[in-house]
Parts: C-alpha cells; structure tokens; sequence
C-alpha cells in the first residue's frame, strides 16, 4: 500500500495541469474558460471600414457604411440595366432595390420590301394581305407580313417558308425536321415550322 500513495499523489498533480494545457484558462475569470479567436464574445469580424466594404452587387441600391455598418438604401428612377431574357434590359429602379424592365415589344414587318425580323427576334406568324388575288375567297399565299417575337424561351416554333435549317435565331438550333403548323398558317393553310432550342 505505501507504494500506491506516491503514484496517486503524482496522478493526482498531473490531472489539473493536463486540463490546464487543453483549456487555457483566464487568471481574471475566477476559472472561467477563456473565449477563443473569433467567436462570438471574442471580438467577431469587423465591420465595414468604407463604402466599397458594402458593396451588394446591387444597381439600385446605394450602398454606404456608417458606424461601422453597412446600409443599403434603395433607389427609385434611376436608369439601370436589368437580367430578364425577355426584357429590354433598359430599365428604371423601383424604389425597392430592382431594376424594373418591360417585356421586349412584339414587331411585325412587310416583306414586300424584303425585311427580315430584326436581330434578336424571330418569325412567329405569317400575314395575309387582304388585298391580293383571291380563288373563292382563299388568299393565294399572298404573304404580305411577316410577325416577329423576340427570341427569349428555351424551345419556340420558328415559321420557315423556303430555307428552314436556318430559320433560328442566334443562340437557337434546329431540332428535328420542319412541319405543317397551324401557328404559321396563311389564310387558313398551315405552312412549315420547325422547332428551335437552346
């Protein structure tokens, strides 16, 4: 027995300083465990210094710091530039940090004067002139407009009248072969399609 008490004496010293050496311990805290780097309590991350630390990659809202805090103030009237595919990018701020756009108008040409439909739309439709020849009352494929959408969906039927594989718009391609469709009918009389995709 006097053999252990030597042994336990000295497991009994070495214990605390174990647990010392694993969790530092502040001498001011009465044995309190003392915070470690960055957490919460211990300082954090600091906050903004200038302006540019409070950047929201926002274009309509103002972004500023003030005491150390960043404040995000939105902007109303503004021009700014904005990210829906179908819409004018050329927009104005709402006063709610957006950049309000406006669906991209519709467009229709006369093809008697050989305009295609402007870059960025495509052909939806086809138009009759009332005016031309008729046979019992049926236009002759008298085209006269062409009417244009602009190219924004991921798949969209494209009215094709001679030379299909290219009748998408830029960014588009042909998927499958060309078919009669109702949507590119002139007086009543489906012409060919094709589908276009992303």
């Amino acid at each position: 027995m006097r053999s252990l008490i030597p042994a336990l004496a000295g497991l009994a010293i070495a214990l605390p300083i174990a647990c010392s050496l694993a969790y530092p311990v502040d001498p001011l805290s009465n044995g309190a465990r003392a915070p470690e780097a960055g957490a919460a309590g211990g300082g954090g991350a600091a906050g903004c210094v200038a302006d540019a630390d409070c950047d929201d990659a926002k274009s309509c809202t103002k972004d500023a710091c003030a005491s150390g805090k960043c404040t995000h103030t939105p902007l109303t009237g503004d021009p700014c530039t904005g990210n829906d595919p179908c819409n004018d990018p050329t927009g104005t701020c709402n006063g709610f940090g957006d950049c309000a756009t406006t669906p991209m108008p519709d467009t229709t040409t006369n093809c008697e004067v050989n305009v295609p439909c402007p870059s960025g739309y495509y052909l939806s439709a086809l138009g009759c002139d009332p005016f031309c020849p008729t046979n019992n009352g049926v236009c002759d494929f008298c085209i006269n407009d062409l009417y244009c959408k602009w190219a924004c969906a991921d798949t969209m039927t494209v009215c094709c009248a001679s030379d299909c594989g290219k009748a998408c718009p830029t960014g588009y391609h042909v998927v499958g072969d060309a078919v009669k469709s109702d949507q590119c009918a002139v007086c009543g009389m489906p012409q060919d399609a094709v589908t276009c995709s992303r």
